[in-house]
């Protein structure tokens, strides 16, 4: 019976049914992915190369489709470039699926030789305490598969079964190796086998066995524990020394304004910045709305400046640069700039010829115009460049504490258990 398959929109027998036509696209599918049969085999999915095939197709294009059209439905109300991003993100959503429909039987089968290696040198010790007792290997192994041995124990079910059906006994274990993912199960089986042919001493055989396999598990041990010391101190290095140290030289360094405006002039980013702004939900104001952290100093006078809304007119926004602002009072204007349309940075706009300057975050404007309620309003996101050195540095660490679990976790030899 077919095991569950990721991202299916409906049920499997269903879903068989919607994919079958597709069939005909992946006849050849074996010869791009050669590979591919035999880990359908050895995960037991229930499918071969030609209809899994036409499973990835169907998936591919129902995902890519429909997430596409979904994320363009939703950036259309935020961006002016939805069409793009939409098309994007659904060949982004498309080579995902793939790549997960494609590496899914190879994870199936590494889960099940991790199982099945987590448990196997006590199944093969119980077996030759069996054997060593006097008990026939049929019983041996009739007792490892009614046991708590996991995976170990229903591989050797399939080979009760297959016995108890008429297989001879040196034929089914045959199969249960080649069809069995675990080198080290393999081995086990393939010396048994041997040991049968030959007319030899199983138990001896298996014994043997059993100690070589103990022997690769603890160099195995002891290889995992010095790769662990290097890898331990290559994420302290990286991943908390390293971004300590430059959040701690970055703080210093932005304490001194030429160079706070030196990073934020930096076109990359800026442009990184500026595609961010793009996706962020805005802000909304209103007309004698003033946007909040969006001021400076006059450098001729030292005064503080504001940014207030005076005018919404269709696409148009007007916009003043207030001093001297207070409770009540409309305040002295110093410039006033009008904006057309979106993707406007205000912070670039209110540079005088008086030398005013605008610092705070870069304000861009998203959308100007009527809303839902029909109401004039002007919707902006606000980002500085410079925080993006602080957000990568945390981005850093996070994926470095991820990426050190996944190694470690992957370095793991499944001998260990």
């Amino acid at each position: 019976m077919a095991k569950i398959i990721p991202f299916a929109p409906v049920p499997l027998p269903i879903l068989r049914t919607m994919t079958a036509p597709l069939m005909r696209f992946t006849t050849n599918f074996d010869k791009v992915f050669p590979n591919l049969k035999k880990s359908l085999d050895q995960a037991e999915l229930g499918f071969d190369e030609k209809e899994y095939g036409a499973l990835m197709l169907f998936l591919v294009g129902f995902y890519g489709i429909f997430v596409g059209g979904l994320a363009t439905l939703v950036l259309s109300r935020m961006t002016e470039d939805f069409l793009v991003m939409g098309v994007g993100i659904s060949i982004f959503m498309a080579v995902m699926i793939f790549v997960q429909m494609i590496m899914y039987p190879t994870l199936i089968v590494r889960t099940r030789v991790k199982n099945i290696e987590k448990n196997l040198v006590f199944a093969m010790r119980a077996i030759l305490v069996q054997l060593k007792s006097g008990v026939s290997l049929f019983d041996s192994m009739t007792m490892v598969s009614r046991g708590q041995y996991g995976v170990v124990g229903e591989e050797f079910q399939k080979a009760i079964d297959a016995i108890n059906t008429g297989t001879p006994e040196q034929i089914a274990l045959e199969e249960m190796s080649e069809k069995n993912p675990s080198p080290y199960l393999r081995k086990s089986i393939w010396q048994i086998v041997n040991g049968m042919n030959a007319g030899g001493d199983i138990s001896d055989i298996l014994g043997e066995t059993v100690r070589s396999m103990i022997r690769e598990q603890k160099l195995a041990i002891t290889k995992y524990g010095s790769q662990l010391r290097v890898l331990s101190l290559m994420y302290m290095m990286i991943g908390v020394i390293m971004p300590a140290l430059g959040v701690t030289l970055l703080i210093i360094l932005f304490t001194f304004p030429m160079v706070g405006d030196a990073i934020s002039s930096m076109p990359l980013l800026n442009d990184v910045g500026g595609t961010l702004q793009g996706v962020l939900p805005g802000e909304v104001y209103y007309e004698g709305d003033y946007i909040a952290g969006l001021g400076g100093k006059a450098r001729y006078s030292g005064t503080e400046l504001f940014v207030r809304v005076d005018k919404i007119d269709g696409k148009r926004g007007v916009f003043s640069l207030v001093a001297e602002r207070e409770p009540g009072s409309e305040g002295k204007i110093v410039d006033t700039q009008s904006v057309y349309g979106a993707e406007s940075n205000l912070r670039e706009y209110f540079v005088t010829s008086e030398g005013t300057t605008l610092f705070g975050e870069s304000l861009l404007i998203k959308n100007i115009g009527l809303n839902f309620f029909g109401q004039q309003q002007v919707e902006v996101t606000r980002l500085e460049p410079t925080h993006l050195i602080f957000w990568g540095l945390l981005a850093m660490v996070s994926v470095m504490q991820f990426m050190y679990i996944g190694i470690i976790k992957s370095r793991r030899p499944n001998i260990i258990g």
